[in-house]
């Protein structure tokens, strides 16, 4: 079944928000290391801060994963369409997540969590 209207206007969203951060269109490796970049400096980490380099481990899988589940064309960035088909495809068998969502889960539960004490308090959600 096609994505609805509202979907895809939802979708869209998380796309040009959390992951095209250059605004160029497409998600690529650029999008992940400038989130990288803002993600270090919005929590003054240095780039050898051990948190600092679980998280870009962690989005750097994603990213592969994510290129390797939705780059159909095999340009090395994801479009606004394969964006779309990728979650047409998910939304077939939603209790079977990809690696990459399970990987963009994991991460953002760990910026969510700035204590480290695997539990989002009410100021923590706050301040997301």
């Amino acid at each position: 079944m096609p994505l609805s209207e509202f979907r895809k206007k939802k979708l869209l969203y998380v796309f040009n928000t959390f992951f095209d951060f250059n605004q160029s269109g497409a998600i690529d490796r650029k999008d992940l290391d400038l989130a990288i970049q803002r993600i270090n400096e919005n929590r003054g980490w240095s780039a050898d801060n051990p948190k600092a380099q679980s998280i870009r481990d962690t989005l750097l899988k994603m990213w592969d994963n994510l290129r390797q589940g939705a780059d159909t064309d095999q340009d090395g960035q994801v479009s606004r369409d394969e964006w779309f088909q990728l979650w047409e495809e998910y939304a077939k068998n939603p209790s079977n997540a990809s690696e990459w969502q399970q990987d963009y889960m994991s991460v953002t539960f760990q910026l969510f969590d700035a204590s480290g004490d695997k539990s989002i308090d009410e100021n923590e959600f706050c301040n997301v």
